[in-house]
C-alpha cells in the first residue's frame, strides 16, 4: 500500500504466513510500478512475515528500499494498512461468506479495484488511483459546494413534505 495515495498496490492471499509471500509481492509491485532503482521506504510491523527472506531480498546492494519497522524505526503504527485490512475483512469478504479460498482471490480480485477507485474523504473526494496518479487531496475542494449545499438543504427539505407533514399546525400539535 502506498502511504501517501492510500493505494493497495499489490496483494497476495494465501493459505500460509510467511516470508516468501511478502517477498514475491515486493517483487511484483516493484516491477509494476519500477520501483527497483528508486529510493522507497517500506513501512511494516515487526511480524515474521517481514524478516528473514525479506531482510534478505532488502539487503541486496541494488535495492535502495529501506525498510522501517512501526513503533520500532518510526514512531508512529502500521494503522493505515490495518485500517485497509480490515475494510478488506467487513465491507469485501464477511458479507460474501466465502467458502473456498477461490471464492476468496476471486472476491479480492473485485475488492482491492473497487477500494482504489473509490472517493475517500481522507483524500478530500479523490480515489486512491487518481491519487497515486498525480491528483493531489485539496481539503478545500468541496468548500464552495459545501456552503451551496447547506444554503439550499431548508428549503429542499421543505419540499415533498407527506400529507401529515405538510400540515404544520399538525406537526406542532404532535410535540404538543
Amino acid at each position: 500500500m502506498d502511504n501517501f495515495s492510500r493505494t493497495i498496490l499489490g496483494w497476495k492471499a494465501s493459505l500460509e504466513w510467511n516470508a516468501k509471500n511478502t517477498v514475491s509481492n515486493l517483487k511484483e509491485v516493484c516491477k509494476k510500478f519500477n520501483l527497483f532503482h528508486k529510493p522507497i521506504r517500506l513501512l511494516c510491523d515487526d511480524g515474521s512475515e517481514n524478516q528473514g527472506e525479506v531482510n534478505g531480498f532488502l539487503d541486496q546492494s541494488n535495492l535502495f528500499i529501506e525498510k522501517l519497522i512501526a513503533q520500532v524505526d518510526i514512531s508512529y503504527s502500521n494503522s493505515m494498512i490495518e485500517a485497509v485490512n480490515k475494510k478488506m475483512k467487513y465491507e469485501f469478504l464477511f458479507p460474501k461468506n466465502p467458502v473456498s479460498f477461490e471464492e476468496v482471490i476471486d472476491t479480492l480480485k473485485d475488492a482491492v479495484p473497487q477500494y482504489n477507485s473509490r472517493p475517500s474523504g481522507v483524500l478530500f473526494g479523490f480515489s486512491p488511483d487518481q491519487v497515486l496518479n498525480g491528483e493531489v487531496p485539496d481539503k478545500h475542494r468541496f468548500v464552495e459546494k459545501i456552503k451551496e449545499a447547506a444554503a439550499k438543504r431548508p428549503k429542499i427539505n421543505k419540499q415533498g413534505l407527506c400529507d401529515p407533514c405538510s400540515d404544520h399546525s399538525a406537526i406542532s400539535k404532535k410535540r404538543k
